[in-house]
């Protein structure tokens, strides 16, 4: 899976506006995603967010 098509996901979430995802070395792990997001207007980025994007 590719880092455009986690963030193509991500930004199917009604609550999120944009994503950004960037890979890493990981020595055990290999790679290692971190994703930036930025909510829509009038909502807050919160562990309710948080755990739905982790979800998918």
């Amino acid at each position: 899976m590719s880092t455009a098509e986690v963030e193509s996901v991500l930004t199917e979430h009604p609550g999120v506006a944009e994503a950004a995802v960037v890979s890493k070395p990981h020595a055990v792990k290999g790679q290692c995603l971190y994703c930036f997001v930025t909510p829509n207007e009038g909502k807050s980025f919160d562990k309710k967010l948080e755990n739905e994007l982790k979800s998918k």
